[in-house]
C-alpha cells in the first residue's frame, strides 16, 4: 500500500496546493474591489 500512501500524499498536496492559489486569488480580487 506504499504507493496508495504516495499517491493520497500528493493528491493531498495538490488539494492544498489549489487552496492556496484559490485564495490568493481572493485576496487579490478584494485587493482590486
Amino acid at each position: 500500500p506504499a504507493l496508495n500512501i504516495a499517491i493520497s500524499i500528493s493528491y493531498s498536496l495538490g488539494v492544498y496546493q489549489n487552496n492556496v492559489r484559490m485564495v490568493r486569488s481572493s485576496i487579490y480580487v478584494r485587493g482590486v474591489l
